[in-house]
């Protein structure tokens, strides 16, 4: 809403901005006419069907600053992602007229239409006691097919509006499935955090690696994840400057991987540019970290691109033999044999070992002992890297815990006590 000289006592009394009170002082008359200067860019103003840039702004003078007929502040920036050419205005109130600018963004072709979600994805509030959820928030795109994909993530905070650090939950599934709905949102939120469940790419199950679901999708994700939260910061009442990742199995390997490679150039992908993807703090709940390092040692080699988890199960016995599906996901999630020199190189680039600097944020990493998924000795290697390099990292092995971080005596995803009340030890201490 733009500010007249009607409304101005109005808008005192509601506080303001500190522009208009230092022209306008509460309780008394309007000065008359000012001054506005107006600036509006992109970082590009020729895209892709289903890229995204970033508007950036700043306004000097003037009443009542508007973006596309929403009030915003006089300066900032925000991603647009246009399925046409679509022109973005900033207008702000002289006290005679309404000074405007414009920026065109120009899609090549016709592009694609934008992506129908289906029932029950688009972005929904919802409460529960104390807890309010923001569900299936858009924080990216990505192409499949010639046809535009949605990145969603749901965010959980304590109602209020107090300023609040942030958890980025990721969830395991061997990069091959699962998703942000298996997160435990409500159960950090409800100790003083804002929990963002973030969904990302996932590997085909059934061959044919697409080059766009393979790594490093997942990571790619995963930081442009980050990056929106800090863009979006200040509309969620969130602290962009203490962050946390955690995640689960393979959550937890893609939770420290970002945690190692912040800045990475070759895994950033091009969402949500301009801000930092680094964390302040990783708990890392059992996930693997190298699949070139024993144990365990690979149950087959054929390439999954070209075969099917059904297939390689009846060839090879499946789940029911030691580390099948441990073979079976890095492959997948990697686009090829594990014999392969090609796929060998891209687990280098995907081990969070290749990033480990004294740069590093503080480490939990937590480790059951009777995991038979993947064995804590993957866990070690990561744990005995961050160390070496001075970072700080504690290492825990519960020695009754398996491959699962739910509480056994309450409905998933309550999390137990064990893995719980390490990581909220850890996270208060390094973000709050």
């Amino acid at each position: 809403m733009l500010i007249s000289r009607r409304n101005s006592r109005i808008w005192c009394l509601l506080g303001g901005v500190t522009l208009l009170l230092s022209l306008v002082g509460c309780g008394q008359k309007r000065l008359g006419p000012v001054e506005a200067d107006l600036q509006i860019s992109a970082d590009r103003t020729s895209i892709q069907p289903g890229e995204c840039v970033t508007l950036t702004w700043r306004v000097q003078g003037g009443f009542g600053v508007e973006l596309e007929g929403e009030q915003v502040q006089g300066e900032g920036e925000r991603q647009v992602c246009p399925h046409e050419t679509t022109t973005y205005t900033l207008r702000v109130d002289t006290g005679t007229r309404l000074a405007e600018e414009s920026v065109e963004i120009q899609v090549a072709g016709e592009g694609p239409p934008a992506p129908v979600p289906p029932e029950g994805s688009t972005p929904s509030h919802t409460a529960s006691g104390q807890i309010a959820v923001e569900r299936d928030l858009t924080y990216g795109f990505y192409s499949l097919g010639g046809q535009a994909q949605t990145l969603k993530l749901d965010l959980y905070r304590p109602a209020g509006d107090t300023l609040l650090p942030v958890l980025v939950f990721i969830h395991g599934g061997g990069w091959i499935e699962g998703s942000k709905d298996s997160c435990p949102g409500e159960v950090f939120a409800r100790n003083g955090y804002a929990v963002a469940c973030v969904d990302y790419r996932l590997a085909p199950l059934r061959g044919g690696c697409t080059a766009e679901l393979i790594f490093p999708a997942q990571i790619e994700d995963v930081k442009a994840a980050v990056r929106w939260l800090r863009m979006n910061a200040d509309s969620y009442r969130l602290d962009a400057n203490h962050i946390g990742a955690f995640g689960d199995s393979s959550g937890g390997h893609l939770a420290s991987l970002l945690g190692t490679s912040a800045g990475a150039t070759e895994l950033q992908g091009d969402q949500n540019p301009g801000v930092s993807d680094a964390v302040q703090a990783v708990v890392d709940w059992y996930g693997p970290v190298d699949v070139t390092q024993e144990p365990p040692k690979l149950v087959f080699t054929d390439d999954p691109c070209a075969s099917s988890l059904e297939a390689l199960s009846d060839k090879y016995g499946g789940e029911a033999v030691p580390y099948f599906y441990w073979t079976f996901a890095w492959s997948a999630f990697l686009g090829g044999s594990l014999a392969d020199a090609n796929t060998l190189e891209r687990a280098r680039s995907a081990s969070p070992l290749t990033y480990v600097d004294p740069a590093d944020p503080p480490f939990l990493i937590m480790h059951g002992e009777k995991d038979g998924m993947i064995p804590y000795q993957q866990s070690g290697l990561l744990a005995g890297a961050l160390q070496k390099a001075g970072v700080q990292v504690k290492f825990v092995r519960p020695p009754e815990a398996g491959h699962n971080f739910c509480d056994p005596n309450t409905s998933c995803p309550e999390v137990s006590p064990e893995f719980l009340d390490p990581t909220l030890e850890f996270f208060d201490e390094h973000l709050k």
